[in-house]
C-alpha cells in the first residue's frame, strides 16, 4: 500500500466516524424531553417567547440568595414576553421541597423537577444557580451565571458590578447582539 493510499484510507476512516458522531449527535439532539411542572402539567417552552431556564438547588446557599433577584428580574421582564421556569436538578429534591422553597423565598415562576437530569444534561448544565436564555426550539442565546456576585465558590464582592442575565435580556428586547453569550457560573455542582 502506496503511503498516498494509505492516508487516504485514515482520511475516509476519519470521515466516516466523523460522520457516525454527527448523526449520533443529531440524533440525540432531536429526542424529546418530557417534563412536568408541580400541577403535573406538561411543561414546554413558550412559543416566540424568550424562556430564561434558571437551574437551582433548594440546599445551595447561593441559589437561595439569588432567587429574590430573579424574582425580581422576572416581573421586571413580565411585559417583554420574556418566561422564567426554575430547574431543580438535584438528586432527591421533591416536589414538597420544592414547594417550601418556593413559599420560603416568595417567588413565583414556573418550577420544574428535572429527575432523570435529561434537561441538565442536554443544555450542560453544571453548577446551581445557572441560567439559560433559550428560544422555544431549545436554542441557547446566553448560558451560565446571573452576575459577578460570586467570583469564586465561598468568595463574593460587596456588590455585583456586571449583570450577565439582564444585560443579556437587555440585548435581546432591544434587538441587539449579546455580548457576554458565556460566563462560568459559580455556585453548588450538579451530580451527574
Amino acid at each position: 500500500m502506496s503511503k498516498l493510499s494509505f492516508l487516504s484510507y485514515k482520511t475516509q476512516v476519519l470521515i466516516i466516524a466523523l460522520s457516525l458522531w454527527n448523526a449520533h449527535f443529531v440524533i440525540l439532539s432531536q429526542n424529546k424531553i418530557h417534563l412536568k411542572d408541580l400541577e403535573n402539567n406538561a411543561y414546554k417552552p413558550i412559543k416566540n417567547a424568550v424562556n430564561v431556564l434558571v437551574f437551582l438547588d433548594t440546599e445551595c446557599p447561593i441559589s437561595q440568595q439569588y432567587v429574590r433577584e430573579l424574582e425580581t428580574l422576572r416581573l421586571a421582564f413580565s411585559q417583554e414576553n420574556i418566561h422564567f421556569c426554575a430547574i431543580f436538578p438535584t438528586k432527591g429534591v421533591t416536589k414538597h421541597d420544592v414547594v417550601v422553597f418556593q413559599k420560603k423565598y416568595n417567588f413565583l415562576y414556573e418550577c420544574i423537577i428535572d429527575y432523570d437530569k435529561k434537561l441538565t444534561i442536554r443544555l450542560n448544565a453544571k453548577t446551581t444557580p445557572e441560567v439559560f436564555i433559550v428560544n422555544d426550539k431549545n436554542k441557547i442565546f446566553y448560558q451560565g451565571a446571573i452576575d459577578n456576585l460570586y467570583y469564586d465558590l465561598g468568595k463574593k464582592r460587596l456588590k455585583a458590578s456586571i449583570f450577565y442575565l439582564k444585560n443579556a435580556l437587555n440585548n435581546i428586547i432591544e434587538h441587539q447582539p449579546i455580548t457576554i453569550k458565556s460566563i462560568q457560573a459559580v455556585g453548588c455542582d450538579i451530580e451527574r
